[in-house]
């Protein structure tokens, strides 16, 4: 008797679908990239601090730019000081707890960073934190 054997079927690597999940990875690295530099769009000069550490919980976090003429941005959107406000009240209300990473130039006077704060308090932030850059080893 004879024994009819069948053709094996071929294994092989399916090539498509790897490049759309690299394609999906790749494409939501870009646009993570983008959504956290808006609130970095204008450039300060931070001051200098010896203690100064990167927080966990920057995206968490509603940041305000001063920079040296203490003109106040939102990402990259300059806003008067009543918009600012109104925009805190806003963030304080639709996404609780509020809280505010502030990006003051090192030579933005204090009286506009004290007034950042202030603002933030009355519309119930519960953390305000002051950006700094580490000192650089030589």
């Amino acid at each position: 008797m004879r024994v009819r054997r069948h053709p094996a079927d071929e294994i092989g690597l399916q090539i498509a679908p790897m490049c759309d999940v690299v394609f999906l990875i790749l494409t939501f690295f870009m646009l993570t990239t983008q959504l956290t530099n808006r609130d970095r769009a204008v450039p300060v000069h931070l001051p200098v601090a010896a203690a100064a550490a990167s927080g966990d919980d920057a995206d968490q976090r509603f940041t305000v730019t001063l920079d040296a003429q203490g003109r106040f941005f939102l990402g990259a959107r300059q806003v008067d000081p009543t918009t600012l406000r109104q925009q805190l009240r806003d963030r304080s209300r639709e996404h609780p707890p509020l809280r505010v990473a502030l990006r003051a130039d090192a030579a933005t006077p204090a009286r506009e960073i004290k007034q950042a704060i202030a603002w933030s308090a009355e519309a119930g932030a519960v953390e305000v934190v002051l950006g700094a850059t580490p000192t650089q080893e030589d």
